[in-house]
């Protein structure tokens, strides 16, 4: 298979996943008047981004885009935002999972190998993400609290992600930087073609 089409049936699948997964909560938190939130869409993001660096946030951008259409239907607050705000909120916010990769873009299999290096990486990867949804908070309300406020909302899914991703780097392969992967499949199908042309 070639490389692009990888990338893109890979991306595909996890951006599907974390459309769900964030439909599913929205859907569910309103529907039981909860007073808790948890998004399993921050933790696929996580994986996404593991796998593929920047390319990764695809499908938590996606996810976004849901949370911002269902916010506009009147889901997840009272009065939903003036729509470019939730753009920027639900939207841009969301890139901001991302911000480790300034630091974990190269040789992230050995950054996160151990349990404790990977457990920094997720604080950080949520981190990021409060830092995001604060700053839009700043700017759409003034309030300067926003990303304690942020985190605070998530503390839920940040340890039902941190345990599920704990026990997927231990007991699974699906927490690999995929580019080495790509570069050893296509090292081999070189030497394949080298070999039939022998």
């Amino acid at each position: 298979m070639k490389k692009v089409n990888f990338i893109v049936i890979d991306l595909f699948v996890f951006s599907f996943l974390a459309v769900v997964s964030e439909f599913l909560s929205i859907y569910t938190f309103e529907k039981l008047n909860a007073s808790f939130y948890i998004s399993l869409s921050i933790m696929i993001g996580i994986i996404s981004i593991v796998r593929w660096g920047v390319y990764g946030i695809i499908p938590f951008v996606f996810s976004g885009i849901v949370s911002f259409i269902m916010n506009q239907q009147g889901y997840l607050t009272e009065q939903p935002m003036v729509w470019y705000y939730g753009l920027l909120y639900y939207v841009l916010g969301n890139v901001f999972l991302m911000l480790p990769l300034f630091y974990y873009s190269k040789n992230r299999d050995a950054k996160i190998e151990t349990t404790g290096k990977f457990f920094l990486f997720i604080v950080f990867c949520f981190l990021g993400l409060a830092v995001g949804k604060g700053l839009f908070i700043f700017i759409i309300t003034g309030e300067v609290d926003g990303l304690l406020s942020y985190l605070a909302s998530v503390g839920l899914s940040f340890v039902i992600s941190t345990i599920v991703l704990i026990l997927f780097k231990t007991k699974t392969e699906l927490l690999l930087d995929m580019r080495n992967y790509v570069k050893e499949q296509e090292m081999e199908d070189e030497y394949e073609r080298r070999q039939k042309g022998v």
